[in-house]
């Protein structure tokens, strides 16, 4: 029966503004009702579903395991008109369970070759369906975001891993916390050498890989993957940090890899890389680790080409600036210094909280504000200490021909204006503003930092750090 002549008043007798407002009220029910009843709402009338098409063709959700793909039917529905609809795709790839018997040993090369497999097929279903999808060059992209993870990790991450060990002491002798957490971490997800040779992608603008799920991407599917984007202007990667040295190595190669393209890819235009930790998986190895001295390199290489960078906890904001004046210097002498268009960086340092004297902080403003120098388009610098109850972040923003510094901290940091710091810093703001350069000191609440990054909500650029 129509909808007509099931309602007191017709639907097509409502005046237009009142249906738009209908339409609107259910357009906001969308986050909680989920997709289904936008496909339903869609079927009603011509009208509703010219209303309600782009919502569902907005965000795509494909989910991808060994038994099943959501590939294929994604591409016989996305034609014509609905590719234009599409902004964002999500892409999901569901890896091999384990058992709690399993948990305490590492991924065997039979579990590695069938994760590697479905990733691979996912990855190529996806390129092959979108390779022939065109956008005229003045309007935007779509965003990609892959994430990987077995459906046993959710049920172990919630565990304790000393209390589960001791479950399993008669089941699984052999267990190991250690082992427990490779698991969890899995092995860095990698082509079938098969499969590594993807169709380019025209589409794509912005590529995520979030840590949400706690797999990551070696440096060589990296590779393949942005080799075939060739309309990509920002890269969001979130990599969690391994438990030892040895599988850590494989994971900064993939970080310093991926700075790399910055040189390569002239379309990229932004950069941000989280590495994600946790107490409960690293213990003392949590924002501690011995930075890479390549990584940090290929870090500062790439803001020489970029307009954003942000590196949160993969490398310390002191070696960065050490190494951006000599890489500066290094390019002067060459008599063609690149022509620098960075506009915002991000960066972590690893300090005392709080410093046993002032120097510590007083060094850290003083080499940033030699980069700075060489900067003539920056708008905002900003770095940031990661801790719970401490915390500290300092900022550079140039605003309307206006410079500003601030310094936050949980503890009290002497005033500077009379300093070489602060004439350094003035010396930036005549390079960049009309005006004198502004402090302020910011007291931070230690009680609100609850969480190792709390400190990034008084940050301009947290949005920037990652999705």
């Amino acid at each position: 029966m129509s909808l007509q002549t099931t309602t007191p008043f017709p639907w097509n007798r409502l005046p237009r503004e009142l249906r738009l407002m209908i339409m609107e009220e259910l357009s906001d029910l969308v986050p909680s009702a989920g997709r289904n009843p936008l496909s339903c709402w869609a079927s009603v009338s011509i009208e509703w579903y010219l209303y309600f098409t782009p919502f569902i063709w907005h965000t795509i959700t494909l989910q991808v395991s060994a038994a099943h793909s959501d590939i294929d039917e994604f591409n016989q529905l996305a034609v014509f008109h609905r590719k234009r609809l599409v902004v964002n795709i999500s892409l999901h790839m569901s890896l091999q369970e384990y058992t709690c018997q399993e948990c305490g040993q590492v991924e065997s090369a039979e579990t590695i070759e069938a994760n590697n497999l479905t990733f691979s097929n996912a990855l190529k279903g996806l390129f092959c369906a979108l390779s022939g999808w065109t956008r005229d060059p003045s309007t935007a992209g779509i965003a990609l975001e892959l994430s990987a993870s077995s459906p046993s990790d959710s049920r172990h991450l919630e565990l304790d891993l000393v209390e589960h060990r001791r479950e399993l002491a008669n089941q699984s002798p052999g267990h190991l916390i250690s082992n427990a957490k490779k698991r969890l971490l899995g092995q860095l997800l990698d082509f079938e050498s098969k499969m590594s040779d993807l169709p380019e992608v025209a589409v794509i603008e912005r590529l995520s890989v979030r840590q949400r799920l706690l797999r990551n991407l070696s440096a060589s599917s990296l590779n393949v993957i942005i080799c075939n984007l060739p309309r990509l202007h920002h890269i969001n990667y979130e990599p969690w940090l391994w438990t030892d040295k040895k599988g850590q190595r494989r994971r900064e190669i993939a970080n310093t890899n991926l700075l790399r393209w910055a040189a390569c890819r002239s379309t990229l235009r932004s950069i941000a890389i989280w590495e994600a930790q946790s107490e409960k998986l690293h213990k003392n190895r949590c924002y501690s680790k011995p930075y890479d001295n390549n990584l940090t390199s290929a870090a500062v290489q790439a803001s020489f080409h970029l307009n954003a960078l942000a590196i949160s906890h993969a490398t310390d904001a002191m070696d960065f600036f050490l190494r951006f004046d000599e890489a500066s210097e290094a390019t002067q002498c060459t008599g063609t210094p690149p022509r620098l268009s960075l506009r915002h960086l991000a960066l972590t340092c690893r300090l005392q909280m709080p410093p046993e004297s002032p120097t510590e902080v007083n060094n850290l403003l003083f080499v940033a504000s030699k980069a700075a120098m060489q900067l003539p388009h920056l708008e905002v610098m900003e770095v940031w200490s990661p801790g719970v109850g401490e915390g500290f972040f300092f900022r550079y923003e140039v605003k309307k021909r206006q410079a500003k510094l601030v310094v936050g901290a949980t503890w009290r940091i002497s005033r500077m204006q009379n300093s070489a710091v602060f004439k350094a810093w003035q010396r930036v703001a005549g390079r960049h503003a009309d005006y004198d350069l502004e402090y302020a000191f910011k007291s931070i609440n230690a009680g609100e930092l609850k969480q190792p990054w709390s400190i990034c909500r008084h940050l301009r650029l947290r949005d920037c750090l990652r999705e």
